[in-house]
This record gives structure tokens, C-alpha cells and sequence, in this order.
């Protein structure tokens, strides 16, 4: 660890020396000497996640990045999880039913991004089932809506609780100004996709705003090779028409003085063609059906100079529905999961200005999980069930306490009460110095926990392949972190940073030698070691460069051995071009994946895919065209499987286009 951290250190300080010079090759001056009007010219992004305060990403207490929503339209994002893994740290695998992320060289396959907190407008969306964080198509807002997200790195405990283990990701949506009365958007793409949008936007006179939009989207996805299903009893390995995506979306924003009023609803079915757990290969029985949705209402307002309060409390559901066809006797049973669940939970903040270099933040926060049901069955035979409710509760302090014109310290900790495990502390600590006006060095150190849902502890399928433990623990993360940010006078910037993080009591599904039946454990503990580097540069001609890289050395602390599903080497490069003027724009992007284990030990290759958008803006009034060309040297690469799957890989979708036509009136 100790040469990582020294490796760290020495590049920041050469790279601080490099800013420090007086070096026109670096198209920077000395800021130092730039008078206050040249620097509010430069463009400094800003968050609200890592705090709860609105600060730039350089005063933030964590590794921040922003991805504005004109990234997201240049650069032709399908999903949010392809958006997240368009930054430094993150990565995506694809299991054919749900999209992942794995984050500094951890993506264990089979888990449901259990180990990031999913965020929209500060509402919390993971669900009370299997605490899963949706970023694929099952994300219930369409990224249109989307105006910026705030990718915050490292434990995020102390703010947030259980699930803000790697990262915290705060999807921020539009607001009603950013659309005149509406748009239409329609979109069409390979393998028989369409996708449409209706959006309807307006204020009212007495100050009352409304936003309403609806989307459906369906693809019938391509015919599967699976080697190892190549048999003529399974149809020589291919899945038939079993790859369909489609959803459903509703998403309403109000807003009306003080109060915001904001409700989501998704529905998404995908059919499954990989013959998980057993099942029938090339059935079309096999379906997996996710609905989420909440209603929440938020409360913000300013009592005075000093003291601020907001609260919020939202409703939410879940329900997921799984069909899984078995060959019983010669017959085809269809096997059925059931989990719906409801929750309630809200919060309240404190916030108190002391003076101008003090600031606190107290908050509690309540969790009541009013149903979490799991029903497997056939036909109309229960073969088990559980029916459980369960609650927790908060109470979180931050202070913010500017020591110096350069110097900033941020600490925090949270308590969390669970009925069903007991009680965790999670603190954090960070300082930032601002080694000039434009460049700030951070030293980050955190805690975090994730709690085990109720699919862990309690998930039984009859004596079949499964059976429960309710007396697992939370897992526990402490991150330390040595950050360096600078940006250039004319909004280039450059981040490096190095971490090192270790995992204590790892939920892990293993096998039972007695009864051969698999459940989940405390078993495994985990390090990694690893560098950050990002940098973006922008030309006179408009032309928008950059790149980001991570190394990440993520190993078993027991075995020392590489974790599966993890590369120790990923990156992206990307541009944005203006064409002819500015209203077109070709955005490329090119994503590197170094090879990585199985959960079989066996090597999956490494992989470059490339990526290209064409936008044209106001084509005519209120008319913007765009035409994605997606892996568009149909590279062959494949995601890790986890171990409910006979392959060994899972092949990734090959060459593809879109093209998307939106109309704003």
C-alpha cells in the first residue's frame, strides 16, 4: 500500500510544480496573478451530493465528476449506466437482462449494483428487495429529462447510509424552463427498436410549475449464440427471438413556493435468453418484469441568514416478477418469483451558517419498509414464501469549517439503527487546500456500510439451489484518498488522484458441502490499490477533447488473487467536433476494457469499442436530428457471467444505430 500511496504523492507533486510554472505549452498563466473577473470566466463545475451544499467540484469533500447533458446528447448515451461509465473508475457488464456497474475494479457478477446508491433529484431509488441500483434500460427516467449527473466517488455512509458504499450517483432532471410547452421525441434503431417521448411543460401565472412526460420504448434484440448450448435438443445454441427489451415510463415534476411534488413510474419487461439457473434454454417463458415508481414530496425554506430547513417524504414501490421455465417429466413447468415490496422514508435537514467560514448540518432520516414479500411457486402451489416488514432510523452531522482562504475541512458521521441487524457508525473526514485560486489538493478518508436485504438473508426456492441465512452482518468499506484537481484559464482540467480501499465481512454467495445448496455469507474481505487520471482540453475551432484512465489492483486479502470481473486497466477517449457551424457536432467516443477473469478463473480478452454521434440542431425551428452509430467497428467482446449461468462468457451486442428526431414546440 505504502508504495501506491508514495507513487501518488510524487506524481501530484510533480504535477503541481508543473502548474506552477509560468508555461505557455501548458495554455495556462499564472493564475495567481489573474485578476477576479478573468477567474469567474472559468468554468468550475458544480455539486450538490457530496455535501448537501451547492460547491464547486474543487471545494467538494470527494472525487467528483459532472456529465452535463449536452455530453449526454453528444456523445449518444443509451443508458445512464453508459453515461457513468463514460468517467474514470467505472465500468459496465451486461448479463442479457440487466445492465451493471463496476466501480475501482469491483463488479462482482450476479450482483445488483447492491454497492452504489442511485439517486434522482436526492430521492434514494434502490429497492427494499434486492437493493439494486437501476442504470439500464429498467432506469425509470428517460435521459432526456436528464439536465446533469453528479458521479461522487467513495464512501458516501455519512450523508447517505446503507448502499453509498463505492459511490453516490444523483440523477438531476429538468426543470420546466428548460422546455418551452413541450417536445416529441421518436426515435428508431437496429434490431427492430422505437422508442417515443411526449413531453408537455408549463408556468403558471402564480408562480406554479408542472413537467409530465411519457415514454415507451421496445426492442425485440437479436438471435444469441451460445456455445455451449450447441446441441440439436437446445437449437444448436440460439436463442430465437428472446432477447426483447421494452418499457414504460411516467414521470411527474411540480413545483409551487416552497413545495416540489415529483412521482415516477416504470414497468419494463425483458425476456431472458442465457438459460440462467438451470432453466430451459430457448424458452420464451423465460421473462423477467420490473415496476418501480414513487411519489415524493420535498420542503425547502429559508428561515433566516443563518438557519435553512428541508424535509422529505416519498412512497415507493417495487415489484419484480421472474418466469422460469423447468423440463419436469417431460413437460414444460413454469416456475415463478413474486416480490413486491413498499416503503416509506424521509428526511429531515438542519442547516446552520454560524458565519462565513462555519457551517452544520443535522439531519435524521426514517426508512419503514411498509411490505417486502417473496413468493416462489408454480401453478397455484407455494413452495416458500416470506412476508416480512422492518424499519430503520438516522440521525447524521456535518460541519464544514473554512480554516483559511486555502484551507477547508469537512467532517461528518452518521448513526444507523436496523431492526433487523442493530447499529453502525460511519464518519468521514476531508481536507481541501487550494494550492492556487484554480487547483486544490484533497486528502479523503471515509467509512461505509451496506446492510443485507432481504434477498440475501431470507431468499429460499424450495431445497432447489438456494436457501436462506438471517444472520448476516453489514458489509464495511474504508476508502483513503489523495485527490489533486486543476482547471486552466480557458476550462481545461486535470485530475489525478490515487486510492486504496478495504472491504470487511464481503457478502458472498457460497455452496453448503452438505446439502449442495448455495447462500450467502460473510466470508470475504477485500483491497484495491489504484490511480485516477482525467483531463479534458478544449480548442479555439470548438473542438472539445479528453481522456480518463484507471488503474486498479483488486485482490482477495486472503488469497491474493484478482477478483473476477475486474480489469486492472480501463479508459475512454472522446471529442466533440463542430461541423460547418455550430449547430452540428460529431461526437466520438472510444472505451478500453483490459482483459479480466470469470468467476472460473478463465480469461475474458481485452476490448476496445468505438462509438460516433452526428447531431444537427434546429434543422428547422425546433427540430434536432442525431444518428448514433454504436460499436462501430463490431468488435467481438463479452461480459463476465456470474455463476447462475452455464457459459462462460456472455457476448456483447455488436454493431448498431440509432437514429432520433425530437421536436420542441
Amino acid at each position: 500500500m505504502h508504495k501506491y500511496l508514495l507513487l501518488t504523492c510524487l506524481s501530484l507533486l510533480t504535477v503541481t510544480q508543473l502548474f506552477s510554472m509560468d508555461d505557455a505549452n501548458l495554455t495556462t498563466d499564472n493564475l495567481l496573478d489573474m485578476d477576479f473577473d478573468q477567474l469567474l470566466e472559468v468554468e468550475v463545475s458544480e455539486v450538490y451530493g457530496a455535501s448537501k451544499v451547492q460547491q464547486k467540484t474543487t471545494e467538494a469533500p470527494s472525487s467528483v465528476s459532472i456529465i452535463s447533458s449536452k455530453d449526454i446528447k453528444k456523445f449518444g448515451f443509451k443508458t445512464l449506466g453508459d453515461a457513468v461509465a463514460s468517467q474514470s473508475g467505472f465500468y459496465t457488464y451486461y448479463d442479457r437482462n440487466y445492465q451493471y456497474l463496476g466501480v475501482r475494479g469491483f463488479g462482482r457478477p450476479g450482483d445488483y449494483n447492491t454497492r452504489i446508491l442511485l439517486m434522482v433529484d436526492g430521492q434514494r431509488m434502490n429497492d427494499n428487495i434486492y437493493d439494486a441500483a437501476s442504470v439500464g434500460t429498467d432506469f425509470p427516467v428517460e435521459l432526456s429529462l436528464v439536465d446533469h449527473i453528479e458521479v461522487i466517488r467513495g464512501p458516501g455512509s455519512s450523508l447517505y447510509g446503507t448502499s453509498a458504499f463505492f459511490a453516490v450517483i444523483n440523477v438531476v432532471t429538468k426543470e420546466t424552463k428548460d422546455f418551452e410547452n413541450g417536445m416529441f421525441s421518436a426515435e428508431i434503431g437496429s434490431f427492430s427498436t422505437d422508442k417515443e417521448t411526449f413531453l408537455l411543460s408549463h408556468a403558471f401565472e402564480n408562480g406554479a410549475n408542472l413537467l409530465v412526460s411519457a415514454s415507451r420504448y421496445q426492442s425485440d434484440g437479436e438471435d444469441l449464440y451460445f456455445k455451449e448450448f450447441d446441441t440439436p435438443e437446445t437449437n444448436n445454441g440460439v436463442a430465437k427471438n428472446l432477447d426483447a427489451d421494452r418499457y414504460k415510463n411516467l414521470f411527474i415534476k411540480a413545483s409551487l413556493g416552497d413545495f416540489k411534488v415529483q412521482a415516477i413510474l416504470n414497468k419494463r419487461d425483458k425476456t431472458l435468453p442465457t438459460g440462467a439457473w438451470g432453466m430451459e434454454f430457448n424458452d420464451p417463458n423465460a421473462i423477467s418484469t420490473d415496476e418501480h415508481g414513487y411519489l415524493s414530496i420535498k420542503h425547502d425554506k429559508q428561515l433566516n441568514d443563518s438557519w435553512q430547513i428541508s424535509s422529505q417524504i416519498a412512497y415507493n414501490h417495487y415489484d419484480y416478477d421472474g418466469s422460469y421455465p423447468y423440463a419436469e417429466e417431460g413437460e414444460i413447468v413454469v416456475y415463478k418469483d413474486d416480490t413486491p415490496g413498499s416503503w416509506v422514508d424521509g428526511n429531515i435537514d438542519l442547516k446552520f451558517k454560524q458565519s462565513e467560514t462555519n457551517q452544520w448540518l443535522l439531519g435524521t432520516y426514517y426508512y419503514k419498509n411498509l411490505k417486502q414479500n417473496m413468493r416462489y411457486y408454480y401453478d397455484e402451489e407455494t413452495i416458500n414464501e416470506v412476508d416480512e416488514k422492518s424499519d430503520s432510523y438516522a440521525f447524521y452531522l456535518q460541519n464544514i469549517y473554512k480554516y483559511s482562504d486555502k484551507l477547508t475541512f469537512t467532517s461528518g458521521v452518521r448513526y444507523d439503527n436496523y431492526e433487523t441487524f442493530g447499529t453502525t457508525v460511519n464518519p468521514r473526514f476531508a481536507a481541501v487546500y487550494q494550492l492556487q485560486p484554480l487547483t486544490s489538493l484533497k486528502l479523503l478518508y471515509g467509512q461505509a456500510f451496506r446492510a443485507p436485504n432481504i434477498y440475501e438473508r431470507l431468499y429460499a426456492d424450495g431445497e432447489d439451489s438456494q436457501k436462506e441465512n438471517p444472520n448476516l452482518n453489514p458489509e464495511k468499506i474504508k476508502t483513503y484518498e489523495i485527490v489533486m484537481e486543476h482547471y486552466f484559464k480557458n476550462s481545461d482540467s486535470i485530475t489525478l488522484s490515487g486510492f486504496y480501499y478495504k472491504i470487511d465481512d464481503l457478502i458472498t454467495q457460497i455452496e453448503d458441502e452438505e446439502d449442495e445448496l448455495f447462500f450467502y455469507q460473510n466470508v470475504d474481505e477485500v483491497e484495491s490499490k489504484g490511480l485516477e487520471l482525467s483531463y479534458k482540453k478544449s480548442f479555439d475551432n470548438g473542438i472539445k477533447t479528453g481522456l480518463n484512465y484507471t488503474y486498479a489492483n483488486t485482490v482477495d486479502s486472503k488469497t491474493d488473487k484478482t477478483l473476477s470481473n475486474s480489469p486492472k486497466h480501463i479508459g475512454n477517449i472522446f471529442a466533440s467536433t463542430p461541423l460547418f457551424d455550430e449547430k452540428y457536432n460529431l461526437g466520438t467516443t472510444l472505451q478500453y476494457s483490459a482483459k479480466r477473469d470469470n468467476p472460473n478463473g478463465e480469461t475474458l480478452d481485452s476490448f476496445v469499442v468505438a462509438n460516433m454521434t452526428l447531431t444537427a440542431d434546429d434543422v428547422i425551428k425546433g427540430l434536432d436530428i442525431s444518428a448514433s452509430v454504436y460499436n462501430m467497428f463490431d468488435t467481438e467482446y463479452s461480459s463476465s457471467p456470474g455463476e447462475e449461468h452455464k457459459m462462460r462468457e456472455i457476448i456483447q451486442d455488436g454493431i448498431s444505430a440509432r437514429i432520433k428526431a425530437t421536436y420542441r414546440f
